[in-house]
């Protein structure tokens, strides 16, 4: 069952739910909104043939620290949320774009929403700008919302982005 404000408070008060840093301005109906952290990660354009098991760090560049990145049409990055989120081992998470960013064109996270139970870390964000214009992504903007379900039984992530903080 998806958490309600007045549940996401109250599994904040008792730090099953943790966000840093944390703005209860930002607390929605049902979701948190989530603003975007300042490191970017452009893929190489090479001609390398990708496989399913293939490791995502042979085709991107360095991580970049930026307070604003251009965003060209057609482009994909990997950027990460200004605030870390770490949960306890009953909730789980779900990241969704924002509807007002999606209408101008910009999709986020297409593919990885989930947010495991038992992380702590800075979400990875997967970016594209389906618009004809460029897009001036600017640390600290709100471009994500997460809305939190409680598992039935008790898990924790144990797998390699548990306390992830760049891309």
């Amino acid at each position: 069952m998806i958490l309600s404000k007045k549940e996401i408070f109250k599994k904040i008060k008792i730090k099953e739910i943790e966000i840093i840093p944390f703005n209860k301005e930002n607390i929605q109906a049902c979701s948190i909104d989530l603003r975007l952290g300042g490191y970017f990660r452009k893929p190489l354009k090479n001609n390398k043939n990708l496989k399913l098991d293939s490791d995502y760090n042979e085709f991107y560049y360095k991580t970049v620290k930026k307070n604003k990145f251009i965003l060209k049409p057609g482009e994909r990055i990997l950027a990460v949320t200004l605030e870390r989120i770490k949960l306890n081992e009953s909730i789980c998470g779900f990241l969704e774009g924002k509807s007002s960013i999606a209408r101008n064109g910009l999709m986020i996270d297409l593919n990885s929403n989930l947010v495991q139970p038992g992380v702590f870390n800075n979400q990875v964000l997967e970016i594209i700008n389906f618009s004809k214009n460029n897009f001036v992504l600017e640390k600290g903007k709100k471009v994500c919302q997460i809305f939190f379900e409680e598992l039935k039984g008790k898990e924790s992530y144990k797998g390699k982005f548990k306390f992830q903080q760049k891309p």
